[in-house]
């Protein structure tokens, strides 16, 4: 697993964020519910390249600023304990 984690249960795991999670991030950002929840007026392009465009060159490289600003908060991706 990369990253580093945080938190590890029976059944989940916290860890940063990484660039190995661009198609997680992507299904997160193309599911409206999601986003509805998340952020309700964020403009995400709707075609499969240009929203992994956004990801990869906005998104996660915001994500990842946190990491280097702060060495006690940022993003965590959640994952299902194997």
């Amino acid at each position: 697993m990369t990253g580093d984690v945080y938190l590890v249960t029976e059944r989940l795991v916290l860890r940063r964020i990484t660039a190995a999670d661009v198609d997680d991030l992507m299904a997160l950002d193309a599911d409206p519910e999601v986003m509805n929840h998340v952020d309700p007026f964020a403009v995400t392009p709707r075609d499969r390249a240009g929203l992994q465009d956004f990801i990869r060159n906005r998104r996660l490289p915001q994500f990842l600023a946190y990491y280097d600003m702060y060495s006690d908060r940022g993003f965590l991706g959640g994952h299902r304990s194997a």
